[in-house]
């Protein structure tokens, strides 16, 4: 049989529909209201693809991570669930003593290149 051909793809196909029920599945969770979700998905669908790579390889040892990197990115030891609510910090030095010190936020995702515990979030408008 030929390369490149719809029968050789059968498994990143199926790679690509267990992502997007994945990603789906954290958006319902999450209980975001319905005009939130479409701003949402590339988050919901990036924080499914970064916790598929911490999947166990078949017949290894090794997360899917490890398996290609050599090791598991820095957030993985600081996981958090996606939509989980948390406090962010705002206060300066300059902030009056009666001011809120943060602001309530959603997780949407893990911060790339930064230090491992830091997130991306929204503040839903209520």
């Amino acid at each position: 049989m030929p390369r490149d051909i719809p029968q050789h793809n059968h498994m990143a196909e199926l790679g690509f529909a267990v992502i997007i029920n994945k990603g789906r599945a954290l958006l319902i969770r999450a209980s975001f209201p319905w005009n939130y979700c479409f701003h949402l998905y590339r988050g919901a669908f990036k924080t499914a693809t970064d916790h598929d790579g911490l999947g166990i390889v078949n017949g290894k040892r090794a997360t899917h991570y490890q398996h290609m990197f050599g090791q598991n990115p820095p957030w993985a030891k600081h996981l958090r669930l996606f939509g989980e609510a948390g406090t962010v910090k705002i206060v300066t030095n300059t902030s009056p003593k009666l001011l809120d010190k943060g602001v309530q936020c959603m997780m949407v995702g893990y911060a790339e290149n930064h230090d491992r515990d830091v997130y991306w979030c929204i503040q839903p408008e209520m």
